[in-house]
Parts: C-alpha cells; structure tokens; sequence
C-alpha cells in the first residue's frame, strides 16, 4: 500500500478570509471546515490585498507605459542596493560581530527592521542584517529606558549602582582626603557613612574599568643642605675639640683642623684637659702648610666653645693668621665638617 499520498493544498475565497478579519470570529463558516490554526493566521496576518477586475481597467498603452517607469526605477534599486552590500562586504561590518554603543543607532536598526516587516518576514530581516532575534527584541524591550551602553536601567539590574553613585565612588577614589585608605577600607567607610551601598569588588572593578587614578601624594625627606664649600685649599678651616673615654675611665682632649677643600686633617694634638693653649698650637702648625704667596689668610671656622673663645686665640687671629667665623652665630651653616670627622672616630674607632 502507497502510503506517500500529496497532501492537498485546500484553498479558499478572498471574501471568507475578509469576513473572518472583519468580524474577528474564526468560526463563522462552520459549514466550510476551515482549520482555526488558518483563521488565527488570517486574523494575526490582517486581509491581505486583492487585485480585482476593477485595477486592471486601464488600457494597454498606459498599462506598458507603468510597467517600463517600474522595471527602471526597479533596475536603479538593484543597482543601489548592490553599491550598499558590496560596501558593506569591503567594510567587513556585521550586526553579529560588532557592538553597537550608541542608542540612537539601536533606534535606526529598531526602526528599519519594522519597516522592512511590512513587506518581508522578520526572520528574513534578521537573516539579511546578521541580527540575533533576541538581541533585536532585547533592544525593543529597552527601549524606553535609554539604548546606550553606558545607560544604567535599574528596571532590567536592581542591583546595578545608578550615575550618582558611580560618580560617589570616584568622587571618593580620588579624593586627596582619602588617598591614605586602601580600596577596601575606603568603600566600608562609605558604607558606614551612608554614600554608597557596594561591595568592595565593585569598587575594584570600577577602577579599572574607568582607570581611576589615586592621588599619590608621597611626603619626602628634606634633602640635605649642602654646607659651606672651598674652592682651593686654605680657603676655609674647621677647628673642633671633642672627648674621648679611655677604657681606664680617662678622658682624652683631641683639638684639631681640617682643610674644607681636601679634607685632610692639617694638625691635631691630645691633652688630658680642656687647654687653650692647644687651640693655638694646632693653629700654629696648620698654618706651616701655608704657601708663602698665599696673601689672603683662610677663614677659620669654629663653635663658640671656651677653648675658641679666649684672649690667647684673639691674639693670634689678630695678627693675621686668619679670619674667623663662629657657626651658627655669625653664620646659619654649622661646623659639620669636623664634627662628621670626630663622630667617625668616637663610633667606628675602636679605642
């Protein structure tokens, strides 16, 4: 037995299918059988347009003459409509790999595609413009809420941070009153104060997603003032005496200059107390390395100790041995030069 029989197509008149739309009931031929699946199309789909006798009462001169202005506005179509696809091809853009961030573009291709279903079905729409379906149906259903990507819809995301508080967040990642906070602590902080309600990963993830910056306002040490500089040798003298404990619990007097141009200590002596005397003497044989065309004594720098300060250490400034300058008094620059010298001995030395 044949069982692969053709179904047969059934048919009906163009009046029925327009009562039916007109009057919204699908059962009203009872009598012709009609299948409501076909009268819920006809109902869905709407009547459809029927070229009559009527249309066709022109004559046939203006009948060819409407038919050659179709056939060439048809042509001019063709031809830019394969301008536009090859264009399209060379330009490599599809709906299906690029994304679109603009809303106004989203409304353009929104609009087309309801155009375009006028007069072909939506799946031949989307097949021409590369468009998933629910991508399409997904932007229609947004539609009022703003297409663009930036655009925070709180109806589709209740969870999602809305403009105010994303612009919180960062109103608080850059803020110089709060660059001493880690992330973290910066957004638990917000929290306790009521700003914004987010988990710390939001926070991070804001700020690399919009790179946000972190004011890095690092407090450096003031550099070290450079002291008083020679330009020659003799130029400028140190002089300082410091103390050293002996491991017996005796205290030695060490008295000496040092040159600021070389740093070479030019004289030094060992007293068992503080003596004036060795001031002088430490002078007077630093003063051997003097040149004797040297016409301009070096300048004697010194602290306003008693052992720099006395009649017996005037005398001999005054006879022109040399200038001096109390540190820190007659000048702001301080005796470091001698005092750095000392202290390498007192802490490196050992005795």
């Amino acid at each position: 037995m044949n069982t692969n029989t053709a179904a047969v197509r059934r048919t009906y008149d163009h009046r029925v299918r327009e009562v039916v739309c007109s009057t919204q009931n699908p059962v009203i031929f009872p009598t012709l059988s009609i299948p409501r699946s076909t009268a819920s199309g006809w109902l869905s789909r709407g009547p459809r347009p029927v070229v009559s006798v009527d249309t066709l009462s022109k004559n046939e001169q203006d009948l060819q003459i409407e038919v050659l202005r179709l056939q060439k506005r048809i042509q001019v179509l063709t031809t830019i409509m394969r301008l536009l696809m090859t264009l399209l091809k060379v330009s490599g853009f599809r709906l299906d790999q690029c994304r679109l961030s603009e809303g106004s573009a989203k409304e353009k291709i929104i609009d087309a595609v309801e155009k375009a279903s006028k007069y072909l079905p939506k799946r031949s729409v989307f097949k021409v413009l590369h468009l998933e379906p629910t991508r399409y149906y997904s932007w229609k259903r947004h539609s009022d809420c703003g297409l663009d990507d930036q655009t925070s819809c709180l109806h589709t995301s209740p969870t999602q941070l809305t403009k105010d508080e994303v612009q919180a967040v960062k109103a608080l990642v850059i803020s110089k009153q709060y660059r001493h906070m880690p992330i973290r602590t910066l957004c638990y902080h917000a929290q306790r104060i009521g700003k914004v309600i987010a988990s710390p990963g939001v926070w991070y993830k804001l700020t690399r997603l919009h790179q946000w910056k972190r004011p890095r306002m690092r407090l450096y040490p003031k550099k070290a003032t450079i002291g008083i500089r020679a330009t020659k040798p003799n130029e400028i003298w140190h002089i300082d005496t410091t103390i050293l404990r002996l491991l017996n619990g005796t205290k030695a007097y060490l008295p000496a200059v040092i040159d600021n141009y070389s740093r070479k200590i030019l004289s030094w002596t060992v007293a068992d107390h503080m003596d004036i005397e060795s001031t002088c003497t430490v002078l007077l044989e630093a003063a051997k390395f003097l040149e004797p065309k040297d016409t301009k004594t070096p300048t004697l720098y010194c602290d306003s100790g008693v052992e720099n300060i006395n009649h017996k250490v005037d005398e001999l400034i005054f006879r022109g041995r040399s200038t001096r300058i109390l540190a820190q008094v007659d000048v702001a620059l301080s005796n470091s030069m001698i005092e750095a010298f000392w202290r390498s001995v007192r802490h490196q030395t050992h005795l």
